[in-house]
């Protein structure tokens, strides 16, 4: 009786292991995540984007950069569910089709009062991100800080890319991040009296003093500097995020690091330009209209990356910059 006793005891032990076992190898990786945790992923390199509403539009974009993303590249979506819709569930349902999809779901207010109790000034978190940008760019620091990709592509959710992203992308991949940390960014200006600069509390400290400003509507950040200017806001560097992050990568990661700024809209690499739809001549604002109504279908953005010719690398392309969703 003791024998068959052991016996049966053995034999469910074993059976609790081989189910835990294959559990543990059955059991997909977590694709939803909050702000502050760590995506668990052996991709090196991750492109971002944010956004407070779903939509078939943003979808279809998101489609297209899952399509077209270069390999050792996460999608990922930073949706502020501060606003619940019944669209909610089609974000979930968005990445758990595509493998290298990850949802990171937060809520501005509680995001807010999270980083205030965690010692952000609120001041530096409302001035980095303030008016229209709203909890954003805040959002891709925090989190962005805590992940551990080399670097990170960010994008706003209003940049028509015309184009297959590993095209784009592929242009950039020449800096040795392990010696180099950079931003690459648009539009890049260096002078004093940004109207930005006003509410700066480092823009004054000489008179006359310039500061950098860059478009971070798409941007590259490694993780160097995203680890320094989320360190930055927590110590209470408080401008315009334009203003901050080109300063955290000019002054204050040195003399440990050096940092450096590209300006991808007037690197000879980059074949293109970025564009203002405001500030084109009459000819390109209609070409980017209908490149607009394209990729405002359902789908759209797929049919562009396979049929438009700038897609080829080596060609022109634009990337539109502000170019809204309907609705």
């Amino acid at each position: 009786g003791s024998r068959l006793s052991v016996s049966m005891a053995v034999g469910n032990v074993l059976r609790l292991m081989l189910m835990a076992h294959a559990g543990a190898v059955m059991r997909p990786a977590a694709r939803h995540y909050t702000l502050m945790q760590r995506i668990r992923t052996t991709s090196r390199y991750a492109m971002v984007t944010a956004t407070h509403r779903w939509s078939s539009c943003i979808q279809s974009q998101l489609q297209h950069a899952v399509r077209t993303m270069p390999a050792a590249h996460d999608v990922v979506i930073l949706y502020d569910d501060t606003k619940p819709t019944p669209m909610r569930r089609q974000a979930e349902v968005f990445v758990e089709a595509h493998p290298r999809a990850y949802l990171v779901r937060f809520s501005a207010t509680v995001g807010n009062r999270t980083l205030v109790r965690l010692g952000y000034p609120q001041r530096a978190i409302h001035e980095f991100s303030p008016f229209h940008s709203g909890f954003s760019k805040v959002a891709w620091f925090v989190w962005g800080a805590r992940q551990t990709y080399e670097h990170v592509w960010f994008f706003e959710d209003d940049v028509l890319m015309p184009c297959a992203w590993y095209n784009f992308v592929q242009m950039f991949q020449h800096t040795n991040l392990t010696q180099t940390d950079e931003l690459l960014a648009i539009n890049c200006s260096t002078r004093s009296g940004h109207p930005w600069s006003r509410r700066c509390n480092f823009c004054h400290n000489r008179p006359g003093q310039k500061q950098t400003k860059c478009l971070l509507a798409a941007m590259r950040a490694s993780r160097g500097l995203l680890h320094a200017t989320d360190d930055a806001l927590r110590h209470g560097i408080a401008a315009h995020h334009e203003l901050t992050v080109p300063h955290v990568c000019q002054s204050l990661m040195r003399p440990h690091a050096h940092c450096i700024i590209q300006d991808i809209s007037h690197d000879p690499r980059f074949a293109g330009r970025v564009a203002a739809p405001n500030y084109l001549d009459a000819r390109a604002k209609e070409r980017m209209q209908r490149l607009l109504e394209t990729a405002m279908r359902p789908g759209g953005w797929h049919v562009l990356s396979q049929e438009h010719s700038g897609c080829r690398a080596g060609q022109r392309f634009s990337l539109y910059h502000p170019t809204k969703c309907p609705g």
